[in-house]
């Protein structure tokens, strides 16, 4: 099942500021912004959803109330590096809390990358940056980009087609991603389990197509019971 996602609308008008209109488009990259911390990992007492605001550069408050488990609109802007503070959501005054994570990225020209809010190995927040290559596979293929943001060990990304045929199996190193085009088909049942395959944390299923492309976020951890994975159609986001 597709995350809801913040509408591409507002996201664009919080980043107008940084695109140059006479930017090229050999100068840009894009990016998605993915929430992945349950408030569960943070406290015991923490609302669920975890809401927080994300300012940009110290001057410009990109996302308000983002809630665990949302994924952006994709943004194009200028190459560069951005600073990033994320803070507890304020909803009087988006963007004045203190930062509970401050974090830079990079982002060269012509690169599709997602940003996302997650876990360490160890379960401390962080900013990871993952690459999204959202090319369209060859005719008869689809592509399933398997992220490990989560604070756990090794994990075992598997995909079923509906009816309950193989598709793949992919294992991913805590902080690492593996692209993998597979045979198409128009749905698919995936789990999340341990590195044997013996434990499975989570499952779903989302709908696919021809040449489609889906990226599938690993997140929560492993002490607190909160993994499970967020997906998402990144066919035409960046186009």
């Amino acid at each position: 099942m597709l995350k809801r996602k913040i509408t591409g609308t507002a996201l664009l008008a919080s980043l107008a500021f940084l695109v140059s209109p006479f930017a090229h488009a050999a100068d840009t990259a894009s990016f998605i912004v993915v929430h992945g911390i349950p408030g569960r990992d943070v406290g015991p007492t923490v609302n669920p959803k975890l809401p927080v605001d994300v300012l940009v550069n110290k001057t410009t408050c990109l996302l308000k109330g983002l809630q665990f488990g949302q994924i952006t609109n994709a943004v194009k802007v200028p190459a560069g590096t951005y600073g990033l503070d994320i803070s507890l959501a304020n909803t009087k005054n988006p963007c004045s809390n203190a930062a509970v994570i401050s974090a830079s990225a990079t982002l060269a020209a012509n690169n599709t990358v997602s940003i996302v809010a997650s876990l360490t190995k160890a379960g401390a927040p962080t900013v990871q940056i993952f690459p999204i290559n959202a090319s369209a596979p060859v005719a008869g293929k689809e592509r399933v980009i398997n992220i490990h943001t989560a604070a756990a060990p090794t994990l075992l990304f598997a995909g079923t087609y509906i009816p309950f045929n193989f598709a793949y199996e992919a294992k991913v190193a805590t902080g690492k991603s593996k692209n993998l085009d597979i045979s198409s088909d128009k749905n698919i049942f995936y789990s999340l389990r341990d590195a044997k395959g013996t434990t499975e944390y989570n499952f779903g299923r989302f709908s696919t197509k021809d040449k489609g492309v889906y990226a599938l976020f690993a997140v929560g951890s492993v002490k607190n019971n909160t993994l499970k994975i967020l997906s998402k159609d990144v066919t035409k986001t960046f186009k």
